[in-house]
């Protein structure tokens, strides 16, 4: 009876269907892993230097809006020192105001109004027609500390009852020819207005 043939032999190296598709996955993995690990450092390396670049702007800006307001409240600064410097401004005479004061309020769409007062509250000069009252301006919190200043001051948000705007009062104080302060220069500034004039060139978003 013949024995029979005994089944050919497989080389060493021969792989079932499952095991091809195996290698197959294997092999495709080591050629597209590199490459997707490649292109996975450019987006992570492309959205850290657009990050980086956006805070090199973000930070830019905020310079600028620095050294703008800067220069804005300097300027204010001047013209508060050039008006309390007027003679007839020093001379503190009620209802006698000095022309640079609706020169200026005219110029200037910003101020909501500016004035002079003396050391009680009292209106001296006033760019509108019903300025608060003596009683009402010794309760507002910027009178009291402008009083203490020697020179320029700015101070806090305060909302205007009358102009029903939200403000900071700029003040300077007017000397006599002794160098007394014998009241103050106020100036009351839109701070809305002022933060439009301010970002005006920072673009949106």
């Amino acid at each position: 009876m013949a024995t029979p043939a005994a089944p050919p032999a497989r080389a060493p190296w021969h792989l079932g269907r499952g095991s091809i598709r195996l290698q197959l996955t294997v092999l495709v993995l080591l050629v597209v892993l590199p490459t997707f690990g490649a292109i996975l450092w450019h987006l992570v390396d492309e959205r850290e230097r657009d990050r980086r670049m956006a805070i090199d702007r973000v930070r830019q800006i905020a310079d600028n809006v620095s050294a703008r307001l800067s220069y804005q409240v300097g300027d204010y600064a001047n013209t508060l020192t050039l008006i309390a410097s007027q003679p007839r401004v020093r001379a503190m005479t009620p209802g006698q105001c000095d022309p640079l004061i609706e020169s200026f309020a005219r110029l200037n769409p910003e101020f909501v109004t500016i004035g002079t007062r003396d050391l009680q509250g009292n209106p001296v000069c006033t760019y509108l027609s019903e300025p608060p009252g003596r009683e009402d301006v010794a309760q507002f919190p910027w009178f009291s500390a402008a009083l203490q200043q020697d020179g320029f001051y700015a101070g806090n948000a305060f909302f205007a009852p009358k102009a029903k705007r939200w403000v900071t009062v700029l003040t300077m104080p007017v000397r006599d020819d002794a160098g007394q302060a014998q009241g103050l220069v106020a100036l009351p500034l839109d701070l809305i207005m002022l933060n439009q004039q301010i970002m005006k060139d920072v673009p949106e978003g």
